[in-house]
């Protein structure tokens, strides 16, 4: 569905041959409705990153403790809160005999150890302490961001075999991507008018893990796919043997 409407940006009043003070007035007017309007753009984007995509980390930091200190030392990482916010690293100072704390990091990049009620924040991790230091602490689990990814890949001198002109292999991409959504699966060689190439075992994408009768399992995995190259009956082993294949997937990965 279109939008039928949009949010309307209100016009500054003109200047029109008015006298220094009324021209100043316009101006100071007009530059505090441009402040109001583009607060409330502002204010919609971080709404509707939030609405989207929650609060949470991009990226992880690492986290120094000590059972003599109250005080963390943090490194650095990214959130989204609201907006794309870069922490470069610094401490935080937890509260002592907590047995299920909970530090928060607010949207100006400062922390707090109890709920805020005047900024916007995340949940940044939940840590447990004595008196005088801390015992264990546990960052919250990173957003899962699904982006769209396209692997690409040829593999070369595939020998089909004399006594029966086929050949079937299981092709593993998981060093370059896993998918979390599957897309659509190309595959070519480098001689079709000698070979033709199909997927086996299709169907819906398991976890290449799974504990199935085969490893790796008869099916499309997150992280490859089976493939069967046959060789025509009109062309010779001597003649033709070996292929190239080409191959490209394309699917939902979770950004890392």
């Amino acid at each position: 569905m279109s939008l039928i409407d949009h949010h309307a940006i209100l016009s500054a009043q003109t200047l029109s041959g008015d006298a220094a003070q009324t021209a100043q007035s316009k101006i100071n007017a007009g530059m505090s409705l441009w402040k109001t309007e583009l607060q409330e753009l502002n204010d919609a984007e971080e709404h509707q990153a939030s609405a989207l995509f929650a609060e949470g980390f991009l990226t992880l930091p690492a986290i120094t403790s000590s059972g003599s200190s109250l005080q963390i030392t943090i490194g650095a990482c990214t959130v989204l809160v609201g907006r794309y916010l870069s922490y470069a690293g610094g401490t935080a100072t937890l509260l002592a005999s907590q047995a299920a704390g909970v530090l928060y990091l607010c949207n100006d990049l400062t922390f707090s150890t109890s709920v805020p009620t005047t900024k916007s924040y995340m949940t940044f991790g939940t840590y447990v302490t004595t008196g005088s230091g801390v015992t264990s602490f546990t960052l919250s689990t990173g957003m899962l961001l699904p982006k769209l990814v396209t692997v690409t890949g040829t593999v070369s001198n595939i020998n089909i075999p004399d006594d029966v002109d086929y050949v079937e292999a299981y092709l593993d991409h998981s060093a370059i991507a896993l998918f979390e959504v599957d897309g659509k699966l190309k595959l070519t060689v480098s001689d079709t008018d000698a070979f033709t190439v199909k997927e086996l075992y299709t169907g819906s994408v398991v976890d290449k893990d799974s504990n199935y009768a085969n490893d790796p399992p008869h099916q499309r995995t997150d992280g490859g796919f089976w493939y069967r190259i046959d060789r025509l009956a009109a062309y010779s082993y001597a003649a033709e043997p070996n292929v190239t294949l080409t191959y490209t997937r394309t699917g939902l990965a979770i950004a890392t």
